[in-house]
């Protein structure tokens, strides 16, 4: 089947279900971090022009594939994938949530196109719903939704303008958790966003909020670590029939230390760690240490340290030493953790006295790789606008092959019913030919009525009930 048979076949489906073409609307950035041209607007809503998008009306489109839903009838990947690209208006925004939830109930989940999870994230920034968004994207079970790295700069840049760091810091967790190192645009800044949280004065108990707290509740319920039930087969020598009781055991308890992370200075910490090794200077070398003490690994920590202090000058900041001092005099002499920390302490001292620790400002530091970001856009940009085009050819080809999948199973259809009709055809045919079988067939359909009637038993005291 060639392209213009399958366009014209989906365009006669869409002109079916009257889906005609709402009115655009537009939405201006301010300036933040990131230059206002950073987005690429102009050549993300060009994607509008496009012959199949721009022949779709978005609120009849979710109506069809809301009802679908409803009737248990398959909805696809690419179907979802064509109304988040088509989506324009803020009140749509519950419609486009509403859909991805669903398909993440079904197996098509895995099928999902990567502009999915980019279009969703920018109508979202579009219309500056970032709270909501990142409450979406933390709930990665439940809405599978997980933002490519310009998405996750875009996010970013968005939350930092708010001086929202609490969410911001969160979002650069999102990314170490899923291993997401993005660009070095993307490095600058998670790292930027944790350090603005670590060194703020924000409330460690308010990093995650109480409809959080429910959801990561009801997912450790999922696999919990106490007692709980469990089938067991059992069987008894004078009964065939097996019998299936639940008895308690109890689970192993385990704790992966990456997905399973809860303590907000764990998380940071090991946020920190991961996205300073992209920085081979004294910040990136500094807030690897700083990650670490974190983090709580003082083994992995005092190990690093020996490794660095073979280095000759400007290796970390002050900085670095004031964290342990501070740690030091916060915790107790039964603390098992205070002879790792004296240990860790032992080096700096020695560090210091080799001239290899630098009485700089990390906070300067860190704001002046900031100066970067100008220079950096010019790449995410390059990439961001070939990956528009990447993704508008695999819609297209995920699109045939659905249409052609289509087609094969209405082809099965008319052959089945074909082969039902030719049956019928001859039975009446031959059905004189083969009247000796069929009057076989009667008989053999008379003696198991006869058999059925002679099992039945009926009580002699029994009254039919009367007729009128």
């Amino acid at each position: 089947m060639n392209s213009l048979k399958v366009f014209k076949l989906y365009h006669k489906c869409i002109h079916s279900m009257n889906i005609l073409s709402p009115p655009m609307t537009t939405k201006c950035f301010v300036r933040t971090l990131l230059s206002q041209s950073y987005n690429c607007d102009n050549q993300w809503e060009a994607r509008l022009d496009n012959d199949l998008l721009s022949k779709i009306n978005a609120q009849s489109f979710f109506n069809e594939l809301n009802q679908r839903y409803q009737k248990k009838l398959r909805v696809t990947a690419v179907d979802i994938d064509l109304f988040a690209n088509s989506v324009t208006r803020e009140e749509q925004l519950e419609e486009l949530q509403h859909l991805v939830f669903q398909l993440r109930r079904t197996k098509e989940t895995v099928n999902t196109l990567d502009s999915t999870h980019h279009s969703f994230c920018r109508i979202f920034l579009k219309y500056r719903q970032t709270e909501q968004l990142v409450k979406i994207i933390s709930n990665r079970i439940g809405f599978g939704i997980f933002p490519d790295q310009f998405c996750y700069n875009m996010i970013l840049d968005q939350l930092i303008e708010d001086k929202n760091v609490r969410n911001a810091a969160k979002v650069s967790t999102l990314m170490m958790a899923q291993e997401e190192e993005g660009t070095s645009l993307s490095q600058i800044l998670s790292l930027y966003a944790v350090h603005k949280y670590i060194n703020g004065n924000y409330d460690k108990n308010e990093w995650f909020n109480s409809e959080e707290l429910e959801r990561l509740t009801k997912e450790s319920e999922l696999y919990p670590n106490a007692c709980t039930d469990r089938a067991v087969i059992t069987t008894d020598d004078n009964d065939e029939e097996v019998r299936y009781i639940r008895v308690p055991y109890i689970r192993n308890e385990y704790f992966d230390d990456h997905f399973d992370l809860r303590d907000p200075n764990h998380l940071c910490g090991k946020t920190l760690y991961f996205f300073s090794q992209k920085f081979d200077d004294i910040v990136g070398r500094s807030y690897q240490i700083i990650g670490l003490i974190l983090y709580e690994k003082w083994d992995k920590c005092l190990h690093l340290l020996e490794v660095l202090s073979k280095n000759k000058q400007n290796v970390i900041v002050k900085e670095v030493v004031d964290r342990v001092d501070q740690l030091i005099n916060s915790i107790s002499e039964e603390n098992s953790d205070k002879q790792k920390l004296l240990d860790i302490k032992k080096v700096l001292n020695d560090m210091s006295s080799g001239s290899q620790i630098v009485d700089q400002n990390l906070d300067e530091l860190v704001s002046e790789k900031l100066k970067h970001i100008k220079d950096l856009e010019k790449q995410d940009m390059q990439l961001m606008t070939k990956l528009f085009i990447d993704w508008e050819n695999e819609r297209q080809l995920a699109l045939n092959k659905q249409i052609e999948e289509l087609f094969r199973e209405e082809k099965k259809r008319e052959i089945e019913e074909k082969k039902r009709e030719l049956q019928m055809t001859s039975r009446k045919v031959y059905f004189f030919e083969n009247f000796t079988k069929h009057e076989m067939d009667f008989s053999e359909a008379e003696r198991k009525i006869q058999e059925l009637k002679a099992k039945t038993v009926v009580e002699e005291d029994y009254i039919p009930p009367e007729t009128y």
